[in-house]
């Protein structure tokens, strides 16, 4: 039912226009309770779910946030509008892998924070590490940022640190497997 404006009419009685009232509300009560707690029970009003059309950047003002839902070229997304029409700041992105071999998530404002690890042979051997979202899928490496041994009587490096991933270097070890991990930082869609 869509919203009958100007209802009723200056020449409309009370009577005539009973039915067409009943009907109205009942239009408002059903839209009003999409997504909200019904206006005849505990906690009225409240909402129950929330749902955003894709829309335009907005203008806040000096005491306002803007939450919005729009494309970011790639794939829809949340995004937040800082006062006074500032900085805008996505805070959804791609869905995280949780795996203690590769993983990854969203942090708010685009980047994206991976991990994972691996063993490798100590007697000079390098490996090759592949991110669990990589340059084909929209990865733009900015730093690795944390790298670490299992073991402390190896020498150990890195190199060719792409958006697909690195090489890791091991040398100077009695031949056992040496375990690693990493962390890398980047930006993503």
């Amino acid at each position: 039912m869509s919203f009958t404006a100007g209802m009723p009419t200056v020449d409309d009685s009370l009577g005539s226009t009973r039915a067409s009232f009943v009907t109205e509300l009942a239009g408002i009560r059903s839209t009003m309770s999409a997504n909200h707690v019904d206006q005849n029970n505990a906690g009225a009003g409240k909402h129950t779910f929330c749902q955003f059309t894709s829309v335009a950047d907005g203008a806040t003002s000096l005491t306002e946030l803007g939450l919005y839902n729009k494309s970011n070229g790639v794939a829809q997304r949340f995004f937040m509008r800082q006062p006074n029409s500032g900085t805008i700041i996505q805070i959804s992105g791609v869905d995280p892998i949780v795996s203690a071999t590769a993983g990854c998530t969203f942090l708010p404002g685009g980047l994206l924070l991976q991990w994972g690890g691996g063993t490798t042979n100590a007697g000079g051997n390098s490996t090759t590490v592949n991110f669990a979202k990589n340059g084909a899928s929209g990865f733009v490496v900015l730093d690795l940022v944390g790298l670490s041994l299992a073991a402390n009587t190896v020498r150990y490096s890195y190199s060719s640190l792409t958006n697909d991933g690195f090489t890791f270097h091991v040398s100077g070890s009695d031949g056992r497997n040496v375990s690693f991990g990493y962390s890398v930082i980047g930006t993503m869609s």
